[in-house]
């Protein structure tokens, strides 16, 4: 399924998306919980939360982690 279609299913605009994936993370709530409440697998949910950009990770602390 895309992106697209997966939001439009579920009349959710990117920013919606965005926003209740973020929620959800701090209310505690893993990436395989949060893949349940779209009833989608878990690999489809991180490929969207990639392509709409949820996680912003800056280049600096990315190669930071990878050297500890």
């Amino acid at each position: 399924m895309q992106v697209e279609q997966f939001l439009q299913e579920r009349n959710l605009t990117p920013q919606k998306f965005k926003q209740d994936v973020l929620r959800y993370l701090e209310q505690g709530l893993t990436m395989e919980d949060i893949a349940l409440i779209y009833q989608i697998k878990l690999v489809h949910l991180l490929q969207y939360t990639r392509i709409l950009g949820v996680f912003k990770v800056s280049s600096a602390r990315a190669s930071s982690n990878s050297q500890t």
